[in-house]
């Protein structure tokens, strides 16, 4: 642990820490534009300058690593002077229309200024922003408000790995401009900007962020199930949009999560119930269900009823659904269009190796040191596990093995991907257990453990036939080990 003071403070932190971390500890506030928590610091706006003792420059705090006994200030009267004469720097070609930016009333510029005192523009400069980029789809942008802080290009590279944004230009002629083949429109750009740059073209003028309630929600288009915030008003949902601190997504989302809400809005939607088609309270229309279902089950049993539920609910309304016919009405007859797609994996997880569901908390992935994705796209499937497979092999030392019939997105971040023939999964999967059972890779203790039959299971894998999986996956026998030996030597 390295100890330090900050503004009389003195606080206790490990080693790498910086100071703008270490003042947060201790509920020091420390003025920032580019710096967020979940990418790598950039040190760009410099408004998170302070002073240490014995160095005769200010210093970032936000990418200044603490050392061992250093008194830091971040409030003097010289270091306002300087991040005041910061932000007029910043301003020389920002435009000051506010009344219509729709950052208004949640831009940390605007915030920055007011706390610092700016209110007039002492620098003039030529104006060399391009004009406002209007094409691309869901998202508009705005360069003359840019302040080239670069968290939109850091997030679309570090966390989504889509590499869209980039920094066009150099100088006072730089902006951020969108390779648009590459984007995934996640909104994420949109969500990090700290002004009215990166601009939600379904949200735009449609409303000032302090009339919108916010509701917390769950995102449920994929199984990750993000949590999010629905910004409502009027009974109408504006916009999606999700915390970085306390959600375990950490705020960000995909184009379904961010975008995809419209269709709560809908006019053709049932925004009441129908009884016999007509329009009723929810009082008659559960009386009705009760009674029906009570009549069916005194006549026929409780297994003349079943139930139809959706997979786009979240985990616990489905288990309440579940709960309701099975404790409450006591049949088991019930169904979703899930199972078409889940049912027979999750039939084989079990039976094989006796898994009613994951094995591990998602962010477990983020620390492995090797990564199988087998047969899926996460990216399209389920965008969370996504990042926090890049999170392993992009931000940590783990390595990615890819087995899919074709490339995806993850393909660019593996060591190894193994492109099989259509209709041969079982025989890679079988090959690449006989490998790890050759090469020693097995943990036998543990495998014990979890295992009914090993012994069984290792014949089993003897018996496997390597040239006739590499015939049949159209896979080479070195591939296959290379993939076998990643997996086999992650911890």
């Amino acid at each position: 642990m390295v100890n330090l003071t900050i503004d009389g403070k003195s606080v206790s932190v490990p080693k790498n820490t910086t100071i703008l971390e270490a003042a947060r500890q201790v509920d020091i506030h420390i003025p920032t534009l580019c710096w967020l928590e979940k990418v790598s610091t950039t040190g760009a706006c410099r408004i998170c300058a302070v002073e240490i003792e014995g160095v005769d420059r200010p210093m970032t705090a936000c990418n200044t690593p603490v050392k061992e006994g250093i008194n830091v200030t971040t409030q003097s009267e010289q270091l306002k002077k300087s991040r005041k004469q910061i932000m007029e720097l910043i301003l020389v070609n920002h435009p000051l229309d506010c009344p219509v930016c729709d950052a208004g009333g949640e831009c940390d510029l605007q915030d920055i200024c007011y706390d610092l005192d700016v209110v007039r523009q002492e620098f003039q400069a030529d104006d060399v922003n391009p004009e406002t980029i209007n094409h691309w789809p869901l998202i508009q942008q705005v360069p003359n408000r840019c302040i080239l802080c670069e968290k939109c290009v850091k997030v679309c590279h570090e966390l989504i790995g889509a590499d869209a944004l980039f920094v066009n230009e150099k100088g006072d002629r730089a902006f951020i401009d969108k390779k648009v083949e590459n984007c995934t429109y996640c909104g994420n750009c949109v969500a990090v900007c700290p002004t009215g740059t990166m601009i939600s073209k379904p949200f735009k003028f449609k409303a000032r962020p302090w009339t919108l309630r916010k509701a917390p929600s769950v995102c449920t288009y994929c199984p990750s199930q993000c949590q999010i915030d629905l910004n409502v008003l009027n009974n109408e949902i504006l916009r999606v949009t999700s915390e970085d601190a306390e959600t375990t997504n950490k705020g960000t989302l995909c184009v379904g999560g961010f975008f995809g809400y419209s269709y709560i809005n809908n006019q053709k939607r049932l925004v009441e119930p129908l009884v016999e088609q007509k329009p009723s309270s929810w009082e008659e229309a559960v009386d009705r269900v009760v009674a029906d279902i009570t009549k069916i089950k005194a006549e026929n049993g409780p297994a003349a009823i079943a139930g139809f539920s959706s997979p786009h609910l979240t985990n616990e309304e489905n288990y309440l659904f579940q709960k309701l016919f099975r404790a409450a009405i006591g049949s088991n007859n019930i169904d979703t269009e899930a199972r078409f797609g889940a049912l027979r994996a999750l039939r084989a997880l079990d039976k094989g190796l006796g898994l009613h569901g994951a094995s591990n908390r998602m962010d477990v992935i983020g620390t492995a040191d090797a990564v199988l994705v087998f047969g899926a796209d996460p990216s399209a499937e389920a965008p969370a596990v996504d990042w926090k497979i890049q999170d392993a092999v992009r931000r940590g030392d783990g390595k990615l093995v890819i087995a899919n019939m074709r490339q995806i997105h993850l393909t660019q971040f593996s060591e190894s991907q193994l492109s099989y023939k259509p209709g041969s999964e079982i025989a890679l999967a079988n090959a690449l257990g006989r490998l790890l059972l050759d090469r020693n890779y097995l943990d036998d203790e543990s495998l014990k453990s979890t295992v009914s039959n090993y012994e069984e299971m290792k014949a089993d894998l003897n018996a496997v036939d390597l040239a006739g999986a590499v015939e049949a996956t159209g896979i080479s026998l070195e591939a296959m080990e290379q993939a076998a030996d990643i997996i086999g030597q992650g911890k």
